[in-house]
């Protein structure tokens, strides 16, 4: 699946009472692994839940240069915000590497990404809410560079004081593409 099929289910939307329903994952599970954070070989995409209240305007400036899909949160209103950021990244990161990116990409959100995220096997509900917040709802597309993962790995390696495994930078992912390349994306989809 690519990044364009995801934007296409982010952007439909299911009314129901309960968080529950198809789901994707960004990460590709190793040969016979079954899902958990030992079993993820690499992710493809950036995922953030932002459900302290802060809006998508103010996190905006951060952001703007980036490709990225945000659509509300199940329990989203217009007077306490909460939705998802997706982010195309230029290569796959490796769990070898996720730790110290992740300190940087939610240091690159002003951390305020839902701490429980950050585990890489995490799987992530497609849109759906009540139908009381149907006129609360958003969708939207920023179209800008895809993430280099290489500045979250830096702004990472300065925060945690770890410093990332290297990445050949000849690397080819998943998909046959440099990192100089856009990768088709890896999504699983979950019915």
């Amino acid at each position: 699946a690519s990044f364009d099929q995801l934007k296409n289910l982010m952007s439909k939307r299911v009314f129901r009472d309960e968080k529950d329903g198809k789901s994707f994952s960004p990460h590709r599970l190793m040969d016979g692994a079954t899902r958990s954070n030992l079993g993820v070989e690499f992710l493809s995409m950036a995922v953030a839940d932002i459900d302290d209240g802060i809006s998508l305007d103010e996190l905006r400036p951060a952001i703007s240069q980036y490709t990225w899909i945000a659509t509300s949160s199940f329990s989203h209103t217009n007077d306490h915000p909460k939705f998802r950021l997706v982010f195309p990244l230029t290569r796959d990161v490796y769990t070898a590497e996720w730790k110290v990116f992740v300190a940087g990409f939610h240091s690159l959100l002003g951390n305020h990404v839902d701490p429980s995220t950050k585990d890489p096997a995490r799987f992530y509900f497609l849109p759906s809410c009540p139908e009381e917040f149907k006129d609360d709802v958003f969708y939207e597309v920023n179209e800008g560079e895809w993430m280099d993962p290489e500045s979250c790995l830096t702004a990472g390696m300065l925060l945690t004081g770890e410093a990332a495994p290297k990445i050949e930078d000849t690397f080819e992912n998943e998909f046959g593409a440099s990192q100089a390349e856009h990768p088709p994306s890896y999504l699983e989809y979950v019915e």
